[in-house]
């Protein structure tokens, strides 16, 4: 499973130019789901979402999460994370996960986090809905996620 991990300042998900959701201060996170992923990289993701720091930021480091800060979360479920380009310029995906599966394991995703974390500050577009996402990047901070080196290393 990847992740791309955005510190916003708000973020919406737009349909016909209107606005569908939308959250303040928090992180927008792009999901990709491979054939590979299972239960286990959903709980690695949840916990590493809501546990990085990228807040209160001093001259040395950030010392906060998205948890400590009681800020908000908007997850995007993306294949195209999954893409590579091995040759040429045609990006392609090495592996997809079947899409009812996939649905799944990212329903799963919103579920821990809305567990481990606080419901009405967790918040999901559809998958595989078609959705434009405007958003201000803070810092501007991004932070990629994947749980397949880190179960294979830990």
């Amino acid at each position: 499973m990847r992740g791309i991990l955005q510190k916003v300042n708000y973020a919406k998900v737009l349909e016909n130019e209107s606005t569908v959701l939308e959250i303040k201060e928090g992180v927008c996170v792009f999901v990709g789901i491979s054939e590979k992923d299972v239960e286990k990289d959903v709980e690695y993701i949840a916990k590493k979402i809501l546990g990085v720091r990228v807040f209160d930021h001093d001259s040395t480091s950030w010392k906060k999460s998205v948890f400590d800060c009681k800020k908000e979360v908007l997850c995007v479920p993306q294949v195209e994370l999954l893409k590579e380009i091995k040759v040429g310029d045609q990006p392609e995906i090495p592996s997809p996960m079947a899409k009812g599966k996939a649905k799944n394991l990212y329903e799963k995703l919103i579920e821990k986090l809305s567990k481990l974390y606080d419901p009405t500050k967790v918040f999901s577009c559809e998958f595989g809905a078609k959705s434009d996402i405007s958003m201000s990047n803070d810092g501007p901070v991004t932070i990629f996620l994947e749980s397949q080196k880190a179960t294979i290393i830990g």
